[in-house]
């Protein structure tokens, strides 16, 4: 399920994002925000594009967030698990 319709583009730059993010992430480092959110529930796009831009500094577009949901949604109930 989609949120919003995206490119091959808008595919590439939210997985650079996510992928930019993990390398630099330091659960160690000063003022680090600890990943207790991303655990144990379903988010809906827009908690899950919350905790994104908390955790990590990640600002995605409609596009982009649509494109991560496609990836991440497996069973198709509108959530990451």
């Amino acid at each position: 399920m989609s949120t919003a319709e995206y490119t091959k583009e808008e595919m590439k730059t939210a997985l650079d994002k996510i992928r930019l993010a993990a390398f630099r992430y330091d659960r160690n480092g000063p003022g680090a925000v600890g990943l207790d959110g991303f655990e144990g529930s379903y988010m809906t796009p827009a908690v899950f594009r919350e905790q994104l831009k908390r955790v990590f500094n990640i600002r995605l577009s409609p596009g982009e967030l649509g494109a991560l949901m496609d990836q991440l949604d497996r069973d198709g109930d509108g959530t990451v698990s």
